[in-house]
């Protein structure tokens, strides 16, 4: 009798024996006939009749026991998540250093868009999104140009998408770039190692792909077509994502290729504090530079002029508009040759694109400025910078209404914070600066990442190996032509009540007529003060070598030594251009064509009264109008 080799129909096996050996002999003497005292050949017959059936079941019983009991389990395979969690938690506990690790479960099974939406599941690792998808990765709370990216053990050069961020120098990689179904396993070292490549000032992650002789099935694929709805941005796109492995039946040869395309596109409302110079983030009033809070003007208020020194306040309350798109192309190809136990070399190359124009448009205010009695269109407040004028005198912008709140920093810090008030110029000045409203369009914007490396392993011997890796990779970031208009606002003052985390701010203007570009009669609404297009190209590149060697010592507590060589050249290129003006003075915008933000703008902020009424030149008019001066 064959019995398959199944651990749990083992179990069953002995339990069901188990209770036949417990029930047998009840069950005998019920289908049992009793002999009678006269017929004692018949007794005979019946006992000896049971006692062959008894001693037939019992070896029977015993064969299957037997076979249950000896029979050996060769292998328990696990398989999806459960194995991807062993996996990760076998490099843990077997690396020297203080590392976090997450492991793909399977090839296409990673349910998140790119690496950095993967890496964020760690401990101690987070993301800073950019435009509703992640971008870097920050380790203990640091900038994320502080984490070094490695893949498959050497850098990789990536262009960023974003304008701001081409134009800077990172260790890290726009993440972006990469799908997470191209990650095999991702260890986060959040200490040094002599063996790692060094750089990551906060931590190093290194990213390693798919192998083809590591792969389950000799021949294999998937196909993942998907589709994303953005309800703000009200469109949906399709996303493609396929790949194919095989290796030969010797398991000595293999290949992988993968495509991806994914599309999205992005809109974001926000409502925060950015703005222009000093009016930008949080500060303290001062009542000896902002000499229009005294105690006369707090009248009636409760609090007087010392009351409001120290206590921090917004220098700004602004809202954002912006839309843009990600369109990300690419693909990746490994090969892997490991024709015996000595010899192991794989080949892996990459390369990602990804289109990224973006649209964004400010309107802000500028308390501080109010609050100093400066005029400077563009927000600055030091001593040379223009001063309000109003009859010929410069005049300070008050606070009335102030409701001043205790509370505590992130590290248990006391503070004091001007929760709402109204900001507001005296009775019968003539219009100043209030704020700013803008929009910059980013045409051709895109980033691309590509890298090729090869990765040899040689065992010379049961205790020494020798590693080598080759790798070359080139980035580029663009935007073609960052184009844009901004203009100064003019009015007599604004009001604002924070109305905690879950919902926006109230924000009111007073005085500054209608939004809409030009000047009023009496000097409210907004001025043309800058136009600009520029445009901007990172490169970024590097090839590198790297020679390693593992010796096994066993003797003591040390466990082996590792030795080697690396060599890297590294080169970043940054160029930026800006086409000439025709007209040294701007012309009049209006007659270009704007229009005011979408009626929805703002819904889904959590309540709120604040100005929404914001107006923008559409991409197509503001290039007609940049070409046109």
């Amino acid at each position: 009798m064959h019995f398959r080799k199944n651990p749990v129909a083992a179990a069953v096996s002995l339990a069901l024996i188990g209770f036949s050996f417990a029930t047998s002999p009840n069950l005998l003497a019920q289908v049992t006939p009793a002999p009678t005292a006269t017929d004692a050949a018949s007794v005979k017959l019946a006992e000896d009749a049971k006692k062959a059936e008894d001693a037939r079941k019992a070896e029977a019983a015993r064969k299957v026991g037997t076979a249950s009991i000896d029979q050996k389990v060769e292998a328990v395979v696990i398989t999806g998540i459960r194995a991807s969690i062993e996996r990760s938690i076998d490099v843990k506990r077997d690396s020297s250093a203080n590392v976090e690790v997450i492991t793909a479960e399977d090839v296409g099974k990673m349910p998140d868009k790119n690496l950095a939406d993967s890496l964020q599941r760690l401990v101690g690792v987070a993301v800073r999104t950019d435009y509703d998808e992640a971008e870097k990765v920050s380790l203990r709370g640091t900038n994320p140009d502080m984490s070094l990216i490695l893949f498959n053990g050497h850098t990789v050069s990536g262009g960023d998408w974003y304008v701001a961020d081409q134009g800077s120098s990172s260790r890290s990689t726009s993440l972006s770039l990469m799908p997470s179904s191209v990650l095999n396993q991702a260890i986060v070292y959040k200490t040094s190692q002599a063996n790692i490549a060094d750089g990551g000032l906060a931590g190093t992650i290194n990213v390693t792909t798919r192998k083809p002789l590591d792969e389950k099935a000799k021949f294999g694929g998937l196909l993942s077509v998907g589709g994303v709805h953005a309800t703000l941005a009200g469109k949906t796109s399709a996303n493609l994502n396929a790949s194919v492995n095989w290796k030969n039946i010797d398991n000595t040869i293999g290949a992988i290729g993968q495509v991806f395309q994914e599309k999205r596109y992005i809109r974001r409302d926000t409502v925060s504090r950015l703005a222009y110079g000093t009016s930008s983030g949080w500060d303290v009033i001062n009542t000896a530079t902002m000499k229009g809070i005294t105690d006369a003007s707090l009248a009636g208020s409760g609090y007087t002029a010392a009351d409001l020194n120290g206590v921090r306040m917004p220098g700004s309350l602004s809202s954002e508009f912006v839309e843009g798109v990600r369109d990300r192309k690419g693909g990746m190809f490994s090969l892997q040759y490991r024709p015996n136990d000595t010899w192991d070399i794989t080949a892996t190359g990459f390369y990602s694109s990804m289109d990224a124009n973006n649209f964004g448009r400010l309107t802000s205010g500028a308390i501080y400025s109010m609050l100093l009695g400066k005029n400077e269109p563009f927000g600055a407040t030091g001593a040379t910078a223009a001063n309000t004028s109003s009859g010929g005198q410069q005049v300070f912008a008050r606070i009335l209404n102030p409701v001043i709140i205790n509370t505590t920093s992130n590290y248990g810090f006391p503070l004091k914070v001007l929760q709402s008030a109204t900001i507001m110029f005296p009775t019968g000045t003539t219009p100043q600066y209030v704020g700013n409203s803008e929009g910059f369009y980013r045409d051709g914007a895109n980033a691309n990442s590509g890298f090729f490396d090869v990765d040899a392993k040689y065992r010379f011997s049961n205790d020494l190996v020798f590693k080598g890796l080759f790798s070359t990779t080139k980035g580029e970031g663009l935007t073609a032509l960052d184009q844009g208009a901004t203009f100064a606002r003019y009015g007599t003052g604004v009001s604002y009540k924070f109305n905690g985390l879950q919902n926006a701010p109230d924000v009111t203007y007073f005085g500054t007529g209608p939004n809409q570009p030009g000047r009023n009669a009496d000097g409210s609404g907004y001025s043309l003060v800058s136009r600009g297009a520029s445009s901007v190209k990172t490169i970024d590149k590097e090839q590198s070598i790297a020679l390693d060697g593992e010796y096994n010592l066993n003797a003591g507590i040390f466990s082996s030594l590792l030795f080697g060589y690396r060599f890297a050249d590294h080169e970043r290129q940054l160029i930026r251009w800006a086409p000439a003006f025709r007209t040294s003075a701007a012309p009049d915008i209006s007659s270009f064509g704007y229009v005011t933000y979408p009626g929805d703008f703002g819904s889904q902020l959590g309540g709120g009264n604040w100005d929404r009424t914001g107006f923008y030149l559409t991409p197509e008019s503001l290039k007609a109008y940049i070409n046109s001066t």
